[in-house]
């Protein structure tokens, strides 16, 4: 994949293929954890499936604890404890998914793993929307995968960057105000603030074009966002 392609990608398949091998499992972990969130909605319709012991729950609670498990906030046992309880789960019967369990995902130990996760999200779309020989076109299942497709593209360029141009964070950028701003919204998940974090960084003398564009376009920002990871030492 070519730098342009990376930056014009709307498929994250061909992106994860890149990279996977060259990231930390904390940066993979991340990114499954907010592809899960951008469907988790979904949970809802387990705790439906199967009351009263609302699997859904167990698959919320899972998410979170991977998301602490992966800034090391809580112990792999505890991580294993809540995989346990959720798994298996109603998403793991899902026909389209082949047993793999979306919701899962973020728990696994495995870059390659993880890296399977956008295509069985997009697949679950055909899941909920069946294709009947009354199905208008264009299928809405389909419309709806390729969206998530793009949106999921856009992650991996918040999470991992631009890889043929790592940016290395001046010292002099990391002035109190710029450290605190940049802990506050990952903390908080404040990633309103980041504009904010622009105007600070550049004050502290930053006039790295991918770091400032990168805080002041209207992207989609999450935990593990590169330029937050950057400022605060976080690979």
């Amino acid at each position: 994949m070519t730098e342009t392609e990376w930056l014009a990608a709307t498929d994250p398949t061909p992106m994860l293929a890149d990279i996977q091998d060259c990231v930390s499992n904390r940066k993979m972990r991340l990114f499954a954890v907010a592809c899960s969130r951008r469907v988790e909605a979904w949970t809802e319709l387990a705790d439906k499936w199967r009351t009263p012991d609302r699997p859904g729950q167990d698959y919320r609670d899972l998410i979170a604890a991977c998301e602490l498990f992966a800034d090391g906030e809580v112990s792999e046992e505890e991580l294993n404890n809540k995989y346990r309880a959720a798994i298996p789960g109603p998403f793991s019967q899902c026909d389209w998914c082949s047993g793999f369990d979306v919701f899962s995902t973020a728990a696994r130990n495995s870059n390659e793993d993880i890296a399977q996760l956008p295509r069985h999200v997009q697949e679950m779309f055909f899941e909920f929307d069946p294709v009947t020989p009354d199905t208008p076109k264009p299928w809405v299942a389909e419309v709806k995968g390729t969206q998530e497709a793009a949106a999921q593209a856009a992650l991996c360029r918040d999470i991992f960057g631009n890889p043929f141009r790592p940016v290395v964070a001046d010292p002099a950028w990391l002035t109190t105000t710029v450290v605190a701003l940049a802990t506050g919204i990952y903390t908080d998940r404040a990633f309103d603030r980041m504009p904010i974090l622009a105007d600070a960084l550049q004050d502290a003398g930053c006039d790295t074009p991918a770091v400032l564009n990168h805080c002041r376009a209207d992207n989609i920002h999450v935990r593990g966002c590169w330029v937050v990871d950057l400022i605060l030492g976080k690979s």
